[in-house]
């Protein structure tokens, strides 16, 4: 079989970005079931080659919140590291766990499923 060239793999991964948003905007998506109680997904904020980043708001206090999915094969084996609350995260999850400042945008909460790792934070 031909192999692909890194622009057909880039398209092919851009169409399938693109019908995980369309089922997360139809509610269709299998989330994460925590996630899923906490958050529902209005709309689409941008799109990257590691994944997008969607407009969601919390079912329970209210606040709009952005939430990125990160394609879990995209994350190079190097960026993750073991947490004790959560175990295997991505590096990036690990450190805006830790900090707090307010020039930089809040970690609010952070969970997975099998095909994307979902990074929740303030939205500005």
């Amino acid at each position: 079989p031909k192999s692909s060239s890194p622009a057909e793999e880039k398209e092919r991964r851009k169409a399938a970005f693109k019908v995980d948003q369309t089922s997360m905007l139809k509610g269709t998506y299998p989330f994460n079931p925590k996630f899923a109680q906490k958050y529902r997904i209005k709309g689409t904020l941008g799109e990257g080659s590691f994944g997008f980043v969607m407009l969601a708001v919390s079912t329970t206090s209210g606040p709009e919140v952005a939430v990125k999915f990160a394609h879990r094969e995209k994350i190079p084996a190097d960026q993750w590291v073991v947490d004790a609350q959560h175990g295997m995260i991505p590096r990036e999850v690990h450190i805006l766990s830790r900090l707090d400042h307010p020039n930089i945008i809040r970690l609010l909460d952070y969970y997975a499923d099998v095909r994307y790792v979902y990074v929740v934070t303030e939205c500005h």
